[in-house]
């Protein structure tokens, strides 16, 4: 099991999630009051203003900056669960997203049919894109004939009249498709996706994407610019790269135990074999003179003393296997991606395990069948 279980996470990361993890980061650049919408004069505005237009123009002057979009929304954050209906009424809950266009273009997310909108006419002018995954369980074929709604307003805008209007609860034609991708943990498969396409809204938190092997350069001047700005050093970021990894960290303590575990059972197991065979093979010293005595080789003896051990490593292995196996596929029954258990696994356990046998009892073997047959029969 933890032989599995380390190829398990093994296989976790390294298969990829469908979107872009390298050399993307997140970073905090905005440090405003909170509650300016209270008490900020119009002077203290254009002055924010001001500040972030400056980081905008900072980041767009970085010659090691392939892309960069300010969004509360990432491929890992920020998603909610509403239900969504087709042109037939049928209900569907997905994962939603209110992302810019900028975010298909940073994850590199495969676009399949369609186009995403790059201009809007408003604030409240936004778009319906859905996933592969979304287009099946809303039952449409081709994108020209895929209309959805949401069964709760998905935005409030005002009106020019001043009046609140509620969105997304009438039919919104599909834009585009988009390729699936796993939205979190590998082994909960994919999932009916929405993206609610609109303009690009001011967030503190800012996604970069780094050119190659420039990370070090993108830090250090990010850390420049928040402390041009704002005159501070508390720059936070993290790595995509990091943050998909933490989703396996239950996996990896999952594996680690398993291997602890597995490393005690094997300890245990060789110092009882050694005092087994330690035990077995003195009694057996006269049959071996013996057997020497009548011409037996080297050969010969050391099949003989192994015989016994090489019956009941096979007898574990068999009683072993169906009990990992089940266990196995209890714990991952659940596991919408995982990887095969296959013979190959228990070959490979029962060759590790048949060393780790061996060594233990071979020195004992060789030290048995090299006596002298005069002095065991005359001691006897």
């Amino acid at each position: 099991m933890s032989f599995y279980f380390g190829k398990q996470l093994h296989f976790l990361l390294n298969t990829s999630p469908g979107y872009r993890t390298e050399r993307i980061l997140r970073a905090e650049l905005l440090h405003e009051n909170k509650n300016y919408l209270r008490s900020e004069t119009e002077e203290k505005r254009n002055e924010r203003f001001a500040r972030q237009d400056r980081i905008k123009q900072l980041l767009n002057e970085c010659p090691h900056i392939e892309m960069w979009m300010s969004s509360h929304y990432s491929i890992l954050r920020g998603s909610s669960i509403c239900m969504l209906l087709n042109d037939q009424d049928t209900r569907q809950p997905m994962l939603t997203l209110f992302p810019s266009p900028q975010f298909f273009q940073l994850y590199d997310l495969k676009v399949l049919e369609g186009e995403i909108p790059q201009k809007f006419e408003g604030w409240s002018d936004y778009k319906m894109v859905l996933n592969k995954a979304a287009m099946k369980a809303m039952g449409y074929a081709q994108l020209e004939d895929a209309f959805v709604r949401s069964e709760s307003p998905l935005w409030i805008s005002v009106s020019e009249k001043g009046e609140m209007e509620e969105g997304g609860t009438k039919l919104m034609p599909v834009v585009a498709v988009i390729d699936d991708y796993y939205p979190s943990h590998l082994t909960e498969g994919i999932k009916p996706m929405a993206f609610v396409v609109g303009p690009s809204s001011g967030n503190s938190d800012f996604l970069i994407a780094v050119n190659p092997d420039k990370e070090k350069e993108v830090i250090e001047y990010l850390k420049k610019t928040e402390k041009e700005i704002y005159n501070t050093e508390d720059f936070t970021y993290t790595w995509l790269t990091d943050e998909v990894h933490k989703l396996y960290a239950q996996d990896r303590q999952t594996a680690n135990i398993y291997f602890v575990f597995a490393l005690i059972a094997i300890i245990i197991s060789c110092l009882g074999l050694f005092g087994l065979s330690l035990f077995d093979i003195r009694q057996r010293y006269r049959e071996i003179a013996i057997r020497k005595v009548n011409g037996a080789g080297m050969k010969d003896l050391y099949l003989l003393l192994f015989r016994k051990y090489i019956k009941v490593i096979g007898c574990a292995f068999v009683l072993a296997v169906p009990l990992a196996h089940y266990l196995i596929y209890m714990y991952t029954q659940d596991f919408v991606l995982k990887t095969p258990i296959g013979i190959g696994i228990y070959l490979a356990v029962l060759a590790i395990i048949s060393f780790i046998s061996s060594s233990t009892v071979i020195w004992q073997i060789h030290k048995a069948a090299q006596i002298d047959p005069a002095k065991i029969i005359r001691s006897e």
